[in-house]
């Protein structure tokens, strides 16, 4: 009895089953594909870092980003200024 149902719940699943794949993300760049595809490749120091607040549909205020600045020390790539400033987040 056991051996029949053993295989009754092997063949249930193989019958079942979806394909299955693996990850097809293909990891991450090397070193100079990065440096080949930004904008701008730089070292520097963080100065300053400020909060943007939205307001949400429901009236309270969420962090939605930051704006960022940036003391360029060295740059090696797409970068003429001495400050770069970004902004990170999402809009609400």
């Amino acid at each position: 009895m056991k051996i029949s149902l053993t295989v009754l719940i092997f063949i249930y699943l193989l019958i079942n089953s979806s394909s299955v794949f693996a990850c097809s993300c293909g990891g991450y760049p090397t070193a100079c594909a990065a440096y080949q595809g930004a904008e701008a490749v730089f070292i520097g120091t963080v100065q300053n870092v400020q909060n943007q607040k939205k307001k949400g549909e429901d009236g309270n205020e969420y962090v939605a980003g930051q704006v960022v600045r940036v003391q360029v020390e060295k740059a090696f790539k797409g970068m003429k200024e001495t400050e770069a400033i970004s902004f990170l987040g999402i809009i609400l």
